[in-house]
């Protein structure tokens, strides 16, 4: 599926194969924006070309949220593990679920890096 790099619509397939210079590729149904595929194209190298595009344009919708790296987290000595005892402890939280529920809080043991979230 492609967008619109200007109105971010969904792009329908352009067939003009009844025109005198055949052209084939994707068209906005909002805007004037069209998308024509070169003659021995393939398929994945247009794919990529689009994305890095797109990509350059604007940043990326609906980006997916991870746990992050060893950054993400912040110590605390508020928290003990249930494993070891100890009480460095390193947290980050996360909207895991819908927007009207709770944080979801993930630790991680500094001394035996047990891992293990509160909701």
């Amino acid at each position: 599926m492609f967008l619109c790099p200007f109105c971010d619509r969904k792009l329908s397939v352009m067939d003009g194969a009844f025109r005198p210079m055949p052209q084939v590729g994707f068209r906005c149904p909002t805007c004037s924006y069209r998308f024509v595929l070169r003659r021995g194209a393939l398929c994945q190298d247009i794919l990529d070309r689009t994305a890095a595009r797109i990509a350059g344009d604007r940043e990326p919708r609906g980006a997916v949220i991870s746990e992050g790296g060893a950054g993400a987290y912040q110590e605390t000595s508020q928290v003990r593990c249930m494993q070891c005892g100890a009480t460095r402890v390193a947290y980050h939280q996360m909207q895991t679920r819908s927007a009207d529920e709770g944080m979801t809080t993930f630790y991680r043991c500094i001394s035996c890096g047990h891992q293990w979230r509160e909701q």
